[in-house]
């Protein structure tokens, strides 16, 4: 009797830690099928973008397409109103352009930024230069008051 009980206790024992196993994988089941159901969701609207891409590709490709076209029939018609003397050299000039085409833009004045190599040694000045007085205090009593003048001569 002893042992029949023990082996009861025992079953009894085994019995609750497989409800207890059976309530966590219910709640697994329910969780993955959750999961699955919004995935099925998820993938359902997907596939209508999807399709309605490929609606708005085939639209485009439709319109490149007769764009193509109209380009290729436009310069068709281009090339059919060409005369055979601008035909020969397509662009290209026989004679090079006369020296006073030729125009180089202006350089930058990168002066400021303290750079040997942007440094430009000419100086082009065409303002006029204005008389310039200078004086100090010493000229002044030695010389009773009297100024310098440095009088640029006038540009011809």
């Amino acid at each position: 009797i002893y042992h029949y009980k023990l082996a009861v206790a025992q079953l009894k024992g085994r019995l609750v830690e497989y409800k207890e196993r059976e309530v966590k994988y219910i709640e697994k089941i329910k969780t993955l099928e959750l999961y699955r159901e919004s995935n099925l969701k998820c993938i359902e609207t997907l596939s209508k973008q999807l399709e309605t891409l490929k609606l708005e590709k085939e639209g485009v490709n439709g319109k490149l397409a007769g764009l193509l076209k109209a380009s290729k029939n436009l310069d068709n018609l281009i090339e059919s109103q060409r005369s055979d003397k601008v035909k020969d050299g397509v662009g290209y000039n026989a004679v090079p352009p006369s020296a006073t085409d030729l125009y180089l833009s202006p350089k930058k004045d990168l002066s400021w930024t303290s750079l040997l190599e942007f440094v430009d040694d000419t100086v082009t000045d065409y303002s006029r230069l204005m008389p310039t007085i200078e004086s100090t205090s010493e000229e002044g009593q030695n010389k009773n008051s009297s100024t310098s003048e440095d009088v640029a001569s006038p540009i011809t």
